[in-house]
């Protein structure tokens, strides 16, 4: 079953705030993963960014200077898309520039990083990345999205899980909800709040910033899915 993890767009305010290491939150969702056995498959970092038509024009300047940019034309808008896999540590950058054609509303600039381990050699080249990334094309104004996906061979207590990662965030705020999707299958989501990370959303005039999602079904593998402040991909 598919859902759109950011379904509340219209409710939330995204914080001004920004932390001074966001590297914290992709060690802590690892260390997370690593305390529960869970085994990584994919994480996933976005930054998003709304920006001027004259900031617009420079960075596609800066596109246009590399042989791999992809240019695709839609009913709206014009996107140009450079993906990048050189990095070491297994970790690919994708930079999307969306120039709508309506100049009433502003381009956005979103660069997602991700990578398939979580090992301290990747995280620490993460950091090196992030920092580049943010220094180059934002400002303190932009958005970022965290997501790791990871599995399990074997039930998860959800309970247990959701104990152990509320004890280790001092989390706040928690809701969940559950779906039966059918006979064999089911998926939990949990939401909360941790003051550890700055970068939160509000929701009802209460702060979220961590959103798990549990999926199993009668196989016996479970997938979880670790966000923040909100999961944005569908899942």
């Amino acid at each position: 079953m598919k859902k759109l993890g950011i379904i509340f767009i219209l409710l939330i305010f995204i914080s001004p705030d920004k932390p001074q290491n966001e590297i914290s939150e992709l060690e802590d969702i690892a260390d997370i993963a690593m305390d529960n056995e869970l085994i990584p498959e994919e994480w996933v970092v976005t930054l998003k960014e709304k920006i001027t038509q004259k900031k617009a024009q420079e960075y596609l300047s800066t596109f246009k200077k590399y042989d791999i940019v992809k240019y695709t034309e839609y009913k709206y808008i014009t996107k140009y898309v450079i993906r990048k896999d050189d990095y070491v540590e297994n970790i690919n950058v994708t930079y999307e520039l969306s120039l709508p054609r309506d100049k009433e509303f502003q381009p956005e600039i979103v660069v997602v990083i991700r990578g398939t381990n979580l090992s301290k050699g990747t995280l620490n080249e993460y950091k090196n990345i992030l920092k580049h990334i943010r220094n180059q094309f934002f400002t303190k104004n932009y958005m970022l999205f965290t997501c790791l996906i990871a599995s399990k061979n074997g039930k998860i207590a959800s309970d247990d899980f959701s104990k152990k990662v509320s004890e280790k965030l001092d989390l706040m705020y928690i809701s969940t909800q559950l779906d039966i999707v059918n006979e064999v299958s089911y998926q939990e989501t949990v939401y909360g709040y941790t003051q550890k990370w700055k970068n939160e959303i509000s929701i009802e005039n209460k702060p979220l910033n961590i959103q798990i999602v549990i999926q199993g079904d009668n196989d016996e593998k479970q997938t979880v899915i670790i966000g923040t402040p909100l999961l944005i991909t569908e899942y």
